[in-house]
């Protein structure tokens, strides 16, 4: 229906023919924007890079029991 969007996955590989062709994410569409599988990077309506996240830091400060990035 008009002004619905849908949430979709598009694969590169049919997944009846391999189970593991699941993981072969091309896209990922949520709320009518379109990422890229691999780098989640946002490639519609807008172009814009995926913000660092967080947990890829890979020495986070101030966590109890983790020292030296460990």
């Amino acid at each position: 229906e008009s002004g619905k969007l849908a949430d979709l996955v598009i694969l590169r590989e049919n997944p009846p023919n391999d189970i593991r062709n699941t993981n072969t994410i091309a896209y990922v569409m949520k709320n009518g924007r379109l990422y890229e599988g691999d780098t989640l990077n946002e490639v519609y309506p807008e172009e814009r890079a995926l913000p660092e996240l967080w947990w890829h830091n890979s020495a986070p400060d101030n966590v109890p029991g983790l020292q030296d990035g460990r």
